[in-house]
C-alpha cells in the first residue's frame, strides 16, 4: 500500500518489520541470511584487512610497540591475579598429576608416605627447609620410591649419582679428615 506521506510510510514500514521479527521462524531466517552475508563480506575482506595491518605496522612499528606494552601494563596483574586464584583452586589436581607422571605415586601415597615419616626428612630427620614440602627420593634405575627427603638431602643423593660407594668414601674422608684437624 503506498503512502504519499513519508511519515506514514516509516511508520508503516517499522510495523511490518517488527511483526515479521516477531515470527520465529522468520526471524532466524534473517539472523541466518544476515550470518552468511557477514561471513561471505569477511572472507572477501580479510586479505585486505590483513596488508593494511601489515603496512601499519611496518610504518608505525613504535606505535604498535606502545600500545602492546600499555596493554600489557593494563592487563598483567589482573592475568596474574587469575593465575594464581586458578592454581589455587587446582593445586590438589596440579600436584597429583605430577606425582602420577614423574613417580607414579598419587597424592595419597605421598602423604601417607609423609605421615609415616611424621613430615620429616627420611634421611636426616629435619622437616623441610621453609615449610615447602619434602621431595620424593626414588630410583633412578627402575622408578621405585624410596621415601620422602628435604631438599638437601635430596640434592646430596643426586650429586653423589645414589651410589652407596661415593657416600661411605665421603663419610671415611670426613672422619679422616675431622680426625686430622687439631
Amino acid at each position: 500500500m503506498p503512502f504519499r506521506d513519508a511519515e506514514k510510510r516509516r511508520a508503516y514500514q517499522r510495523e511490518r518489520e517488527r511483526a515479521r521479527r516477531a515470527d520465529p521462524v522468520l526471524r532466524e531466517a534473517i539472523r541466518e541470511a544476515q550470518r552468511r552475508s557477514y561471513h561471505k563480506r569477511r572472507e572477501d575482506l580479510l586479505p585486505q584487512m590483513r596488508e593494511r595491518v601489515k603496512a601499519m605496522r611496518l610504518e608505525n612499528p613504535d606505535r604498535v610497540r606502545s600500545r602492546a606494552m600499555d596493554y600489557y601494563s593494563m592487563t598483567i596483574e589482573k592475568r596474574r591475579t587469575e593465575r594464581r586464584e586458578y592454581y589455587s583452586r587446582k593445586k590438589r589436581e596440579f600436584r597429583e598429576r605430577l606425582l602420577r607422571k614423574q613417580y607414579g605415586i598419587g597424592l595419597d601415597e605421598y602423604e601417607r608416605l609423609a605421615a609415616e615419616q611424621n613430615g620429616l626428612c627420611a634421611i636426616c630427620g629435619c622437616p623441610p627447609i621453609g615449610g615447602k614440602i619434602l621431595a620424593v627420593d626414588h630410583d633412578h634405575a627402575n622408578g621405585s620410591v624410596r621415601g620422602l627427603l628435604c631438599l638437601n638431602c635430596n640434592n646430596g643423593l643426586g650429586r653423589f649419582k645414589d651410589s652407596a660407594e661415593r657416600l661411605e668414601a665421603a663419610a671415611r674422608y670426613l672422619r679422616a679428615a675431622s680426625s686430622r684437624i687439631p
